[in-house]
């Protein structure tokens, strides 16, 4: 049976969240910006009401609708760091800089080669600020043929970016990424569908493939183990690295 592969960016592919690296791009080629600790703690605060909520997530569905309404929280800090025009006058190029920075896990690039032999089709779908710098960073390992399903900046017709975030792509939370996953399986309805993440925000997606890996040490074991109702269904779900997937693949 063919198969298609599809991983989360951001601790997964990545030894750590990258974000703060797509964050900086600003703060290097621009002055006078609000100190980004200000967002960061807009959003601290967002989900500090937003887990003051309490609500359940004691079955499948209450666990997707968690997830959904997680994306109110969200967009408090995004529609802030959009009013504020942080990003506004910046090019491809300067997020493309930043890639440098990215470390990749360790047996990444070899499952690639794995896949790339068996002509597999690699999807990467997350949840970060930029498919420049993702591409990017992948295309400095060499890595040319992987679909990058990514949040973007919006860019004019001079390359210049806007300061919003392209509406083209708006992925937020795990129930975000459980739709782009069911809309890769849609365009592989023949295969195998396997997707390796690592934190609470891919269990949804772990759930629904037909092979979930949860990226040694990763957050979402924790949150299978305290949601037994994910668990109960998932049976397709382990643990392992890319070493793994590379030597089983």
């Amino acid at each position: 049976m063919p198969r298609v592969l599809v991983c989360d960016w951001d601790e997964t592919i990545t030894t750590k969240d990258t974000t703060s690296l797509v964050a900086q791009t600003a703060y290097v080629h621009k002055q006078n910006l609000p100190p980004f600790d200000t967002f960061v703690q807009m959003y601290l605060d967002a989900a500090a009401k937003f887990s003051a909520q309490k609500l359940p997530r004691s079955s499948v569905e209450e666990e997707e609708q968690y997830q959904r309404r997680a994306r109110e929280m969200e967009m408090v800090s995004i529609g802030a760091i959009e009013r504020a025009g942080i990003f506004s006058g910046l090019t491809r190029a300067d997020f493309e800089a930043q890639a440098s920075q990215v470390v990749l896990r360790p047996g990444f690039v070899q499952l690639v080669a794995k896949a790339r032999e068996t002509r597999t089709p690699m999807y990467i779908v997350s949840v970060n600020w930029s498919k420049t710098f993702i591409e990017a960073a992948l295309a400095l390992h060499g890595v040319h043929d992987i679909v990058v399903r990514s949040n973007d900046f919006e860019f004019d017709n001079n390359g210049i970016c806007t300061g919003k975030f392209d509406r083209q792509w708006d992925i937020r939370t795990g129930a975000d990424k459980k739709e782009e996953l069911e809309s890769v399986r849609a365009a592989h309805a023949a295969a195998h569908v396997i997707y390796v993440g690592d934190s609470s925000g891919d269990v949804l997606p772990l759930r629904v493939a037909d092979t979930g890996v949860v990226m040694r040490g990763g957050r979402a074991r924790d949150s299978f183990a305290s949601l037994p109702a994910l668990a109960r269904m998932a049976p397709g779900v382990f643990e392992g690295d890319f070493f793994d997937l590379a030597h089983a693949w």
